[in-house]
C-alpha cells in the first residue's frame, strides 16, 4: 500500500458543491494526494480511522466537529461557502460565523475574494493571520473553459424542455414550519442578542418576500398565455412541497430540483431571482437576468442584484418574461463590478485551494481501511432511514438529506468529470456508501 498525503472533503449540499469539490480533489490527487470525497457521515468515519491528514469544510460554526477533527489528528481548513457574492452584510456574517475563540481549531482560512479580508480581520485577528485569498471552485465553473462539464446534460435539458425561463428561489422559507425551524436555530445559537434579533427579522422578511413573489407569479400565469415556459428551481433549504402545492394545476410551469443549477441555467433563455449567487453566473453566460424587488421591505442589495435588471412589480416581471431573447451581452462596467467582488486568479481557484491544502504539514499514510461490516451497515442504515422518512410528512430539518444529497455520491459521476477535464491519470473508486476515493492510478 502506498503512503500519500490524505485529504478529506465532505459534501453537504451536492447540487451546489459537488462539481467544484471534485475539481479540488482531482487537482490534489494530481499533485500526489489521496482524497476522500463524500457525505459528511462517511467522510467523518474515514477521518476518524487515521491521523495526519487535512479536512476541508464549508464553515466553522460547528465546534463539536472541529474539536473531533483536531482530536483525530488532522488539520482543519475552512472555506465558508455560505458567504459568497450574495452575502449583503459580510461584517455580520463574519461576526456570527468566525469567532476568535475558535481560532485554535483552525489551521487555515481560505477566502473567496479580497473584500473578505477586512471583515475577517475585524472579527478575529488570529483567523485573519491564517487566511489566504484563493477564490472559490464554484466560480471556476462559470468560466467558459470548464463549461464542457455540463454540455451533455445541457443538451438533454434543451431537448426535453425546449425554451424556458429559469426561476431560482433564494427564499429559504416557503412555509411557516420552515421559518419556525430557522428561527429556533437562531434562538438556540450563542450569537449576540442584537444579531439574533436582526436574523429573526430577516427570516420574517424573507417569508413575506416569498409570499409577494408567489402572488405575482400566480397572477401572471393565470392571466397570460404568451409567456415562455417556466422552470422554477427551489432552494436546497426550501420546503419544496410548498412550491408543488402552490402551483398544482398550473400548466406552464414545472417545479424541478435536479442536478446542478449551472446546467439548467445554461439551457435556459434567462433567469429571474431574488438575490442568489447564480445571478452572477447568469450574466457571465450572457443570459438576461432579472431581480424581483416586489413590495417586500427585504432587499438583498448585494452583487447579484447589482448586476441584474430590476423588476419592481408584477407588470414589470411580465414585461421581462415576454422580452427575454438571445443577444444579451455583459457590459464592461458590470464585468468590472463582478471582478471587484470575486477573485478570478490567473489559473483556477481549485488549483490554488489544492495547493494550499498540501502546504500544511501532512503525514503520508496508507489508504483508510473500511471493514465489510461497516459497508453493509452503511447500506442498511440508509435503507432504514429512507423507510422511516417516507412514513413522515412533517418538516423536521432545515434541509432533508434527499434535498442535500439527491442520488448519493457515485464514482461514475466523478469519473465523468475527470474524463471531461482529461485527468486520465486519476481513478475514482467507491470505498464506502457515498464516499469516493480519488488518487493517481
Amino acid at each position: 500500500m502506498s503512503l500519500k498525503p490524505t485529504i478529506f472533503i465532505p459534501i453537504e449540499i451536492k447540487p451546489r458543491e459537488f462539481v467544484g469539490k471534485v475539481l479540488i480533489a482531482a487537482e490534489a490527487a494530481n499533485r500526489g494526494a489521496r482524497v476522500y470525497l463524500g457525505t459528511k457521515p462517511g467522510v467523518n468515519l474515514a477521518a476518524s480511522k487515521v491521523n495526519g491528514g487535512v479536512y476541508l469544510y464549508k464553515d466553522m460554526t460547528l465546534l463539536s466537529l472541529m474539536s473531533k477533527i483536531k482530536n483525530w489528528g488532522h488539520a482543519f481548513v475552512v472555506l465558508d461557502e455560505e458567504m459568497g457574492p450574495a452575502d449583503e452584510d459580510l461584517e455580520l456574517s463574519y461576526r456570527t460565523r468566525f469567532k476568535e475563540e475558535l481560532a485554535p481549531y483552525v489551521d487555515k482560512v481560505l477566502l473567496i475574494s479580497r473584500d473578505h479580508e477586512e471583515p475577517l480581520k475585524k472579527s478575529s485577528h488570529l483567523l485573519h493571520e491564517k487566511s489566504v485569498v484563493t477564490g472559490w471552485a464554484r466560480t471556476d465553473l462559470w468560466r467558459k473553459e470548464l463549461r464542457v462539464i455540463y454540455s451533455d446534460k445541457v443538451n438533454l435539458i434543451k431537448k426535453k424542455y425546449g425554451d424556458f425561463i429559469l426561476i431560482s428561489s433564494d427564499f429559504g422559507v416557503t412555509s411557516e414550519e420552515k421559518m419556525n425551524l430557522f428561527i429556533a436555530d437562531v434562538i438556540n445559537s450563542d450569537i449576540p442578542e442584537k444579531d439574533k434579533k436582526m436574523l429573526i427579522e430577516r427570516w420574517h422578511q424573507s417569508f413575506d418576500a416569498y409570499k409577494d413573489f408567489l402572488k405575482a407569479l400566480k397572477n401572471i400565469l393565470k392571466e397570460n398565455k404568451n409567456i415562455p415556459h417556466i422552470i422554477l428551481r427551489p432552494h436546497p433549504a426550501d420546503d419544496q412541497q410548498a412550491w408543488h402545492q402552490e402551483f398544482e394545476g398550473f400548466k406552464n410551469i414545472d417545479i424541478i430540483y435536479q442536478g446542478d443549477i449551472s446546467e439548467w441555467l445554461e439551457a435556459s433563455k434567462g433567469l429571474i431571482h431574488r438575490g442568489c449567487t447564480t445571478a452572477v453566473e447568469s450574466v457571465l453566460l450572457d443570459k438576461p437576468t432579472a431581480f424581483y424587488n416586489g413590495s417586500s421591505s427585504f432587499i438583498k442589495d448585494a452583487l447579484p442584484r447589482q448586476v441584474s435588471t430590476i423588476v419592481n412589480n408584477q407588470n414589470e416581471l411580465y414585461s421581462f418574461m415576454i422580452q427575454v431573447k438571445d443577444g444579451y451581452k455583459l457590459s464592461d462596467s458590470l464585468r468590472k463590478c463582478i471582478d471587484n467582488k470575486i477573485y478570478f486568479p490567473p489559473g483556477f481557484s481549485y488549483q490554488l485551494i489544492a495547493k494550499e491544502l498540501l502546504t500544511l504539514p501532512l503525514i503520508p499514510i496508507e489508504p483508510v481501511p473500511f471493514t465489510l461490516q461497516e459497508r453493509i451497515q452503511s447500506i442498511l442504515g440508509g435503507f432504514i432511514k429512507n423507510v422511516k422518512k417516507n412514513k413522515k410528512n412533517e418538516i423536521t430539518s432545515i434541509a432533508p438529506t434527499s434535498q442535500k444529497i439527491p442520488g448519493g455520491i457515485k464514482a461514475a459521476e466523478v469519473d465523468d468529470i475527470l474524463a471531461k477535464l482529461k485527468f486520465s491519470n486519476l481513478r475514482a473508486s467507491e470505498v464506502y456508501k457515498d464516499v469516493i476515493k480519488i488518487e493517481s492510478k
